[in-house]
């Protein structure tokens, strides 16, 4: 995104195509937390585009038809942010509420609008950085700082996925398994299995970053509505996998400036994964 439109760039000759333009009547959020990140999301099959804008005061999910150059405001409420698509189903998506309330669910189309998960205010619960578990009906979300949990979308039933302090956590395109970063303390980058209830948790490599937010060191700071945090998110690890899952890139600050690392997972951890075919 830039400014108030969507691009895309053909890499085969690097020719830049606007995909959308919503005119000056939208902006994205203020800030550097939650909605104010300004996350965009993409389907599993490349043909729906997922956005997030704020109107006249009013948050707007907003879905671009990639093909035919087409987009819709699906949903209109007080909060956005933080869009996936289910990685094998384009029809369905995660999104973010307000800090509160964060984890819900809505169909393409606008309909099914729904809480998944009602945060437990008496012990003043931190939920956060949700993901989609693939092969599964399942969203992860982190209870931080004790761990990750998911829930089903289908049923409503919760399992224990891990139990560390995974900050920022992901899957494979299997779902076989999990990386995640720490942080209060900082234990490096973690892998785990996603689907054995234990997600015992296994070193990676220490990235180092700098990971800035101390508030990530105390209770829930938002009960009570949101608070001026200073949290710059290229401080922050953010790691995922290569699309062949054999390595993990994230960001470190280590040298005093934000890159870009990669790190090859040992041979008996890495899980068959299967590539989609173009």
């Amino acid at each position: 995104t830039a400014g108030s439109s969507g691009w895309r760039l053909r890499l085969d000759g690097l020719v830049e195509e606007r995909v959308v333009d919503f005119g000056k009547s939208r902006r994205k959020e203020r800030g550097m937390i939650g909605a104010a990140m300004g996350t965009t999301a993409l389907s599993c099959d490349d043909s729906y585009w997922a956005i997030h804008s704020k109107a006249l005061g009013t948050s707007e999910l907003i879905i671009v038809d990639t093909r035919a150059m087409t987009h819709e405001v699906i949903l209109r409420r007080d909060t956005i942010g933080h869009m996936q698509f289910h990685p094998d189903d384009h029809d369905i998506l995660y999104y973010a509420g307000p800090l509160t309330d964060r984890v819900w669910m809505i169909n393409r189309d606008g309909t099914g609008n729904r809480r998944l998960y009602s945060r437990d205010a008496e012990k003043n619960e931190w939920i956060t950085h949700e993901s989609w578990i693939p092969r599964t009906r399942e969203l992860a979300f982190v209870d931080w700082p004790r761990g990750i949990r998911c829930i089903n979308i289908d049923t409503g039933s919760q399992r224990r996925v891990a139990s560390f302090n995974a900050w920022h956590a992901i899957c494979n395109r299997m779902g076989t398994l999990m990386v995640a970063d720490t942080n209060f303390p900082d234990r490096g980058i973690q892998l785990f299995n996603p689907l054995d209830g234990v997600g015992r948790p296994e070193t990676l490599c220490h990235p180092r970053a700098s990971s800035v937010g101390k508030h990530w060191g105390g209770p829930f700071p938002y009960a009570n509505g949101p608070i001026e945090v200073y949290a710059p998110q290229h401080t922050h690890p953010h790691p995922s996998f290569s699309p062949d899952g054999k390595t993990v890139v994230f960001t470190s600050d280590r040298t005093g400036f934000s890159q870009v690392y990669e790190a090859s997972i040992p041979d008996g951890l890495v899980k068959e994964v299967l590539l989609p075919v173009v």
